[in-house]
């Protein structure tokens, strides 16, 4: 029987868990103690934008938050963004409250996922059709947007619903909602956008917002969030600097065989040539391990002449 093809190493995918993850051990400390101002007895909430260049690792970093938001007892809520998102405010808080209500169901906020009020919210969002009270304006002016074709969603209308959500939310014991967003150059494009994100969560308070993008997002998100030290907390996202960080990154996804034949003085070169780039890292470790179970080399090791 033909063994199974397996290869540890993925350079397309983002890492999603936290035993395979690699380096970043500053950002993470650093990500780690704004998160942990939010449970505090007089809490502060920070929000934090990760910049840096494309194939750096900032969806990985942006998992491991969720990770360590979870297992810090807050409600991580991961919200897409795409071009059509971006362009319009109903589209763009319908996935907010879509993610925040899901989540929070799932760890019993508003009766959880069978209550309902999440069924009604579900009815009004996928259907159209609100036929239960709901504590959310919310879902209303979502059904405005579609059928009626308006074209925004009030301030005030989004203020009120997300304070309502965080108060249910600290009554299930969930102090902090972290949402996550990838991908955030794309939010420059709505520079409309970007004020009413900035106007609401000045207002508000029990959420952290975290953005992914590189520095082509940070024209525009300085020119609404100026001064932009006061708003967000900058967290520099680059290649490994550190020797330690690309060792790392080659033996976690290795089992305790696969590393007694890793000939780690390769590791050195590997570093130096990829310049510490976590993707081109993942992309040679591919290769040198493919060709190693495929036994073209009796060590499992990057040679030059390969």
């Amino acid at each position: 029987m033909t063994k199974a093809v397996y290869n540890p190493y993925d350079f397309i995918n983002p890492i999603k868990d936290p035993k395979r993850f690699a380096g970043r051990e500053k950002e993470l400390k650093e990500i780690r103690y704004y998160l942990e101002l939010s449970t505090s007895e007089s809490p502060k909430y920070f929000h934090i934008a990760l910049v840096g260049p494309r194939s750096v690792g900032k969806t990985s970093l942006l998992n491991m938050i969720e990770y360590m938001a979870n297992e810090l007892g807050l409600l991580a809520v991961k919200v897409p963004l795409n071009a059509e998102i971006v362009k319009n405010d109903v589209l763009f808080f319908k996935e907010i409250f879509d993610g925040i209500l899901t989540k929070g169901a799932e760890r019993g906020m508003y009766g959880g996922l069978s209550g309902k009020i999440y069924r009604a919210f579900r009815k009004a969002i996928d259907t159209l059709k609100i036929e239960a009270e709901m504590p959310l304006l919310f879902g209303t002016a979502y059904i405005g947007f579609k059928k009626e074709n308006i074209t925004g969603v009030a301030q005030n209308i989004l203020i009120h619903d997300l304070k309502k959500i965080h108060s249910e939310a600290k009554e299930k014991g969930i102090p902090t909602i972290v949402l996550l967003f990838d991908e955030c150059d794309l939010l420059s494009q709505n520079e409309t956008l970007l004020q009413k994100i900035r106007n609401i969560f000045m207002e508000i308070e029990g959420y952290i917002l975290i953005f992914s993008g590189t520095e082509k997002m940070f024209p525009a998100i300085s020119e609404v969030f100026s001064p932009i030290p006061r708003f967000f907390k900058r967290i520099n996202v680059e290649n490994f600097k550190e020797f330690k960080e690309t060792e790392e990154c080659l033996l976690k996804p290795l089992n305790d065989a696969e590393k007694e034949a890793f000939d780690r003085t390769c590791i050195a070169d590997i570093h130096r040539i990829t310049n510490g780039s976590p993707y081109e890292i993942n992309l040679i470790a591919h290769y040198m391990y493919r060709r190693w179970r495929e036994g073209k080399s009796q060590r499992y090791s990057y040679l030059l002449k390969y």
